[in-house]
């Protein structure tokens, strides 16, 4: 076991450490086992490796539960850059636009930005809400899986 007696492996192959008393009562079965001790198992030793499975568990929970939120967060920012970048873009083009001619409107670059916004959400926004449904479906999956 890659010269740690302490190193086991997960399902998804990524390796966790048995606890110190775990690992002592394995390292005495092993001791009796080698010697000609008894074939059985200390019930201690079961109780300990399952609370180490269930700590391996709830760590791989913690993961995928990790794995979700930057998911989410990673499709909130996938989504709403092109959006803030046309207002931005628009709030831009009006401003040197209003300093070139010396206009003092306040409401012309609000009223442009929302019209561009809601011109790119309907002529792009199809491709943000399939991101969102193959987001959702795989949720869901994740979720029937459990």
């Amino acid at each position: 076991m890659n010269g740690n007696p302490k190193r086991r492996f997960r399902g998804n192959g990524r390796p966790f450490r048995l606890s110190r008393i775990a690992f002592g009562f394995q390292l005495l079965n092993n001791v009796a086992h080698t010697f000609g001790g008894h074939q059985e198992t200390h019930p201690a030793l079961s109780l300990l490796t399952r609370t180490d499975r269930i700590i391996a568990h709830v760590e791989a929970t913690i993961m995928s539960m990790s794995f979700l939120i930057e998911s989410t967060i990673a499709l909130i920012v996938e989504v709403s850059v092109p959006i803030l970048a046309v207002a931005t873009i628009v709030g831009l083009v009006i401003s040197i636009f209003q300093v070139l001619t010396q206009i003092q409107e306040q409401t012309l670059p609000q009223i442009a930005k929302i019209v561009a916004v809601i011109a790119f959400i309907l002529l792009f926004g199809s491709v943000s809400a399939v991101k969102f449904v193959v987001f959702m479906e795989t949720m869901l999956e994740g979720v029937a899986s459990v």
